[in-house]
Formats: structure tokens, C-alpha cells, sequence
């Protein structure tokens, strides 16, 4: 959904939440451009929720579908947005 989309982007904060790199160049609006990946596909059950939706670079995008090592990125991606909304949680207490 839109809303997941725009609340993952401003989560990233202009930096893919896979490499900690900033975003490589701005969208036509001047934003930083960043691509919204599911974790788990929706069509594998994946949800279209936040923990589970990440913003990351084009090119961490298309390894983790393309590349060898996708399923592993995959695992530490999830491992990482777990725990940044944990903390986001934790936060707003």
C-alpha cells in the first residue's frame, strides 16, 4: 500500500536499510530514491506491513533477486528491520 510505502521510505531516512549507503541519487521530486522490497513476496504470504518492507538501493533490489547470496541478504535484511522497529517501538514507549 501507499502508506506502507511512505512510512518504510521515511523510516530508511534516504539510506538503504540493507548497506547503510545513502540513497545514489533524488527522484524527480528531489527525494532520495530508494526501492520499497518485501521481504517475503506477497505471493509466498508475505504481509504488506512494515516489518516486513524495507527501503533499500536499485542495486541491493536486484541482487536480492538476482544475485547468489539473495536469500542471505534477504535473512540479515529481516534481521535488521526487526530490530529497527523494535526499537522504534521501544521509543515510543
Amino acid at each position: 500500500s501507499n502508506d506502507i510505502k511512505e512510512y518504510v521510505l521515511q523510516r530508511a531516512g534516504g539510506t538503504c536499510e540493507l548497506t547503510g549507503l545513502p540513497a545514489p541519487f533524488e527522484n524527480s521530486q528531489g527525494e532520495p530514491f530508494l526501492e520499497v522490497h518485501h521481504i517475503k513476496k506477497l505471493s509466498d504470504g508475505g504481509l504488506d506491513h512494515p516489518a516486513n518492507c524495507a527501503a533499500i538501493t536499485p542495486n541491493a533490489h536486484r541482487e536480492i533477486h538476482y544475485g547468489s547470496n539473495g536469500r542471505k541478504l534477504d535473512e540479515r535484511l529481516a534481521e535488521l528491520i526487526l530490530s529497527k522497529e523494535v526499537e522504534l517501538e521501544r521509543v515510543k514507549g
